[in-house]
């Protein structure tokens, strides 16, 4: 960042990112997270389960952009600098994520299961969360299993793209990024039926 001249004053423009790392062993794995890269199990009976926090940090700013968007509100996300800019500067106070402060170690989340039952383990940023009209709400995580189910990740970018493109102007689903064009993995994508690794 130094060499970019980001000014390192500021907190809110210090570069920022998550992460998720799982390592499988012979009966176990074990996870390293932080920020919104979650990390989710599903067992062989498709009940799934969130393994490290969802911390959300963006909700209450989601919440207003929805509100602007129900009564016209222009240049929604220019309206709304000084809120976001506010939620960065909780970076590392609040939520955690990896931008050169040493408090961000703080923030990162362990855990170790037993693989008995796994079927998959899925690791995902926001850009695959399930797009919501009421973003005050829990994330939908359901949706997010049921689909991937139904045709893996191909499937879940599919549901979720759809949703944006017929919301260009991310009135309808908050959001702070427009839809892209194509999914950032070969297509396509789907859970390998043949696969008993973790099966009885």
């Amino acid at each position: 960042m130094q060499s970019r001249g980001v000014d390192l004053a500021y907190k809110e423009n210090l570069w920022c990112t998550s992460f998720a790392v799982v390592r499988v062993g012979a009966d176990t794995f074990e996870w390293v997270q932080s920020g919104d890269s979650l990390i989710l199990a599903i067992d062989r009976n498709d009940r799934y389960r969130v393994l490290v926090p969802d911390h959300a940090h963006d909700t209450e700013t989601l919440c207003m952009w929805r509100d602007m968007a129900a009564s016209g509100t222009p240049r929604i996300f220019e309206n709304l600098k000084e809120q976001i800019v506010a939620v960065r500067r909780q970076m590392n106070v609040t939520y955690g994520v990896l931008n050169g402060e040493p408090q961000a170690l703080d923030f990162i989340s362990r855990g170790r299961q037993n693989l008995r039952d796994i079927r998959h383990i899925l690791l995902f940023t926001d850009g695959l969360f399930i797009p919501q009209e009421d973003p005050c709400g829990a994330h939908r995580f359901d949706i997010l299993v049921e689909r991937y189910l139904s045709g893996g990740l191909q499937a879940v970018y599919d549901h979720v793209h759809q949703l944006q493109c017929a919301d260009p102007l991310c009135h309808r689903f908050p959001r702070f990024k427009p839809t892209t064009t194509s999914p950032p993995w070969p297509s396509p994508w789907a859970p390998d039926p043949t696969n008993t690794r973790y099966a009885d």
